[in-house]
C-alpha cells in the first residue's frame, strides 16, 4: 500500500475551504465596480462617458478603465451586469489556472499552489 502524499493531503483538505469560499464571496461585489459599470450603462442609455447622464460633472470616477470600456457590452446587450462580470472573473481564474498547470513543472504542487490562491477570500471576492 503507498502511502498518502502529504502534498495531496493538503490539497484536498483545501478543496472544501476553496468550494465554501467561492460560495460566500462570489455573492459580494466591490462597490467600486458599481461605480466603473456605470460608465457603460450611461453611455448606452443616454450617450455620455460620464458618471452622471447630466453631463454637467465630467469628471472620471472611475479606477479601471478596461473594466468600464467592458461594461458597454453587458449593457447594450441588456445583461445582468453583476452576473456578466462574475462569469468574466471565472473565465479570468479558469484561463490562469489552465495556463499555470500547464507550465508547471509539478502539477499537483501547482494544483496546491492555485487552490491555496483561491482560498483565500480577497482573490475571490475580488
Amino acid at each position: 500500500m503507498t502511502p498518502p502524499r502529504p502534498l495531496a493531503t493538503l490539497t484536498a483538505l483545501l478543496v472544501p475551504v476553496v468550494l465554501v469560499n467561492l460560495w460566500i464571496y462570489a455573492r459580494f461585489t466591490v462597490d467600486d465596480a458599481f461605480i466603473t459599470w456605470r460608465y457603460g450603462l450611461n453611455l448606452i442609455h443616454h450617450g455620455i462617458w460620464a458618471y452622471n447622464p447630466d453631463g454637467f460633472d465630467l469628471t472620471q470616477a472611475y479606477t479601471n478603465p478596461v473594466f468600464a470600456a467592458l461594461s458597454i457590452l453587458p449593457a447594450a446587450l441588456g445583461l445582468d451586469m453583476v452576473l456578466a462580470f462574475k462569469l468574466v472573473s471565472l473565465t479570468v481564474l479558469i484561463v490562469l489556472a489552465m495556463l499555470l498547470l500547464r507550465e508547471a513543472g509539478d502539477k499537483l504542487r501547482m494544483g496546491f499552489v492555485l487552490a491555496l490562491l483561491m482560498a483565500v477570500p480577497a482573490t475571490v471576492a475580488h
